[in-house]
């Protein structure tokens, strides 16, 4: 019998703060709108860039958001056949 793989909590933080950046609002479970990573760093850029300290992420959502990020462009991404 194999081993169940639980989510990452670090993950799920991080989708939770990627829904809140794409929709504006924290998800419900009864919202089935698809989370698109692109958009939701997009609106953490924005939140950013505009330095509005009541709606700034902190240092540590951005941190999980970025490494959820990377797993995810990693697990999609065509790999570079010369290495880098």
């Amino acid at each position: 019998m194999g081993k169940i793989k639980l989510p990452d909590p670090e993950d799920s933080w991080a989708r939770v703060e990627l829904w809140r950046w794409q929709y504006g609002t924290l998800p419900r479970p009864d919202d089935m709108r698809p989370l698109d990573v692109s958009a939701g760093l997009r609106g953490m850029a924005t939140a950013i860039r505009q330095g509005n300290r009541d709606n700034f992420p902190s240092p540590g959502n951005v941190v999980a958001v970025l490494e959820y990020a990377a797993k995810a462009i990693g697990a999609n991404a065509p790999r570079d056949p010369g290495g880098a």
